[in-house]
C-alpha cells in the first residue's frame, strides 16, 4: 500500500489523493486500507517515516564509507543522498519529508525540519566523536533570524538612519497579514517550502520598501532646498508630490509580480506541491504590502517629519 501511495502521490500529489484511489491502485478492498490507516494523512505519514529511515541507513552506510575530516563534508554527503532520493524514490520528490502535508508530521511535538536535523546531528557527532552540545542545536536555528538581521543591517547602511530602517521593515509585518491570510484561506500549514517564500517576500517588501522612502525623501529634500518647506501644509504637498510618483510603478511591480506567481498556484505535476506553497505566500503578501506602502508609509512619514519641522519652527520663532 505504502509503494501504490508513493507512485499515486508522484502523479496526482497529495491533495488530489484519496482513500478510494488507493485502494484501486495497492488492488486491494478499501476496508484494507481502514484496517490500518485511519486516512490518506496516515498513509503519508507512514510513507514518510519509511522515507526518512532509508535517508537515515543511506546516509550512515555512506558515512562509514567516506573519510570525513569536517562536519561540512558529512553535509555534503546529505546533501548528495536528498538529491539521488529526490530522483530515484517514488514519492520522495513530492512529500520530502511531510512538509507538504504537516510540519508536525514526523512528529506531534517537534516540527518535521527539527526531527531531521535532530538525527543529522547525532550521525554526525557520532561519526566524527564530536561532543553534541547545545552550540550544535542552537547553530540549527539562528539560519532564519541572522537573514533579518543582515537584511535589516544592510538597509541601515543604505540609509543611514535607524528611523528610516524601522519605516522600511514595517512592510515585513504588513506583508505577512496577507501571506497568512491567503495561506489560511488555502489551508496550506507551515513549511520549509513557505518559509522560503515569506523570506523572499522579505527581501522583496524591504527593497520596494528602501524605493517608496527614497521618493518622499526626494520630494522632502527638494522643498526645503527651494524654501516651501514652512509648516505642515507645505509637507503634506511634498509627501503628496513623491508618494504620487510612485504609485504607477508600484502598482506595475505588483502587478508582474503576481502575473508570473498566479499560475504556479494552479499548476500539477511534480514539484508542484512545493512550487504552490512557495509562491503562495508571496502572491498573498505582494497585495497587502502595496497597500501598506502606498497609504501607510506617507502617513507615517509625515508623523516623523512633522515633529522635526515642528521643532525647526520653534527653534526659529525663538531666534526671532
Amino acid at each position: 500500500m505504502l509503494d501504490a501511495c508513493a507512485e499515486l502521490v508522484d502523479e496526482i500529489g497529495y491533495e488530489a489523493l484519496t482513500t478510494t484511489l488507493l485502494a484501486e491502485r495497492a488492488g486491494v478492498a478499501i476496508g484494507s486500507i481502514y484496517q490500518f490507516f485511519p486516512d490518506k494523512r496516515a498513509v503519508v505519514q507512514a510513507l514518510t517515516l519509511r522515507n526518512l529511515e532509508a535517508y537515515l541507513e543511506r546516509l550512515a552506510a555512506r558515512f562509514t564509507e567516506s573519510i570525513l575530516s569536517h562536519w561540512w563534508d558529512g553535509v555534503e554527503v546529505a546533501i548528495d543522498e536528498y538529491i539521488d532520493m529526490h530522483r530515484t524514490v517514488p514519492g520522495f520528490r513530492t512529500l520530502h519529508f511531510g512538509d507538504v502535508v504537516d510540519v508536525h508530521l514526523l512528529d506531534e511535538e517537534r516540527d518535521n525540519n527539527a526531527v531531521i536535523a535532530s538525527a543529522l546531528v547525532k550521525l554526525l557527532t557520532d561519526r566524527l566523536d564530536m561532543p553534541r552540545g547545545p552550540h550544535l542545536d542552537f547553530a540549527l536555528m539562528i539560519a532564519v533570524p541572522l537573514t533579518l538581521l543582515i537584511v535589516i543591517l544592510i538597509i541601515y547602511l543604505n540609509t543611514c538612519s535607524a528611523i528610516k530602517t524601522a519605516i522600511v521593515m514595517l512592510a515585513v509585518p504588513f506583508s505577512l497579514v496577507g501571506a497568512i491570510g491567503i495561506l489560511a484561506v488555502l489551508h496550506y500549514n507551515l513549511s520549509v517550502a513557505v518559509w522560503v517564500g515569506i523570506i523572499a517576500l522579505a527581501g522583496l517588501d524591504a527593497e520596494t520598501g528602501v524605493v517608496m522612502l527614497l521618493y518622499l525623501d526626494i520630494a522632502f529634500d527638494d522643498w526645503r532646498k527651494k524654501g516651501l518647506m514652512r509648516n505642515l501644509t507645505d509637507l503634506r504637498d511634498a509627501i503628496y508630490h513623491g508618494a504620487v510618483k510612485r504609485v504607477r510603478p508600484k502598482a506595475m511591480t505588483a502587478c508582474v509580480i503576481i502575473a508570473g506567481l498566479a499560475p504556479i498556484l494552479w499548476s500539477h505535476g511534480t514539484g508542484a506541491d512545493v512550487m504552490k506553497r512557495i509562491a503562495t505566500p508571496m502572491v498573498g503578501g505582494v497585495v497587502t504590502s502595496t497597500i501598506m506602502e502606498l497609504l501607510v508609509y506617507p502617513a507615517i512619514f509625515y508623523l516623523w517629519r512633522s515633529r522635526a519641522l515642528g521643532r525647526t519652527s520653534e527653534e526659529s520663532a525663538n531666534t526671532r
